[in-house]
C-alpha cells in the first residue's frame, strides 16, 4: 500500500517489525490449539512440547519465545504469511493481526 505522496503507509512499515511476544499472544490466543503449525511454520523445534489441552496456551508462548529468541526473520510479515499458508486454521488470527497492524495502538507499539 502507498499513500498519495508515495511514502509507504503505516501498516507496511509496521511489516518488518519486530513483534512483541505479548501483541503475538494476545492476537493468536484464539489459535493456541495450532500452537504445532504455527511452530512447524515458522521453522521451529516443537516435538518437545506437551501435546496436552491444558498446555496450549504455554505452548504457544513458548513458540513465539522460540521463535523470538531464533531471530529468523521474525517481523509481521512473517506472521502474516504463515497465516496465509494456513488459512483454515489461522483465518482468525490473521484477521486480528491486520486489523492489528492498522491501529493507533500498533503505530504506538512500534514507533522507531
Amino acid at each position: 500500500m502507498k499513500q498519495d505522496n508515495d511514502q509507504p503507509s503505516d501498516e507496511n512499515l509496521l511489516l518488518d517489525k519486530k513483534p512483541l511476544k505479548s501483541d503475538l499472544l494476545r492476537l493468536f490466543k484464539s489459535s493456541a490449539a495450532h500452537y504445532m503449525i504455527i511452530g512447524t511454520a515458522l521453522d521451529l523445534e516443537v516435538d518437545d512440547l506437551l501435546p496436552y489441552p491444558a498446555a496450549t496456551t504455554s505452548n504457544l508462548i513458548q513458540v513465539f519465545k522460540r521463535w523470538i529468541d531464533s531471530n529468523k526473520r521474525v517481523t509481521w510479515r512473517k506472521v502474516l504469511q504463515v497465516c496465509d499458508d494456513f488459512p483454515e486454521e489461522l483465518g482468525r488470527a490473521k484477521a486480528d493481526v491486520e486489523e492489528f497492524l492498522s491501529s493507533d495502538r500498533a503505530r504506538e507499539n512500534y514507533q522507531e
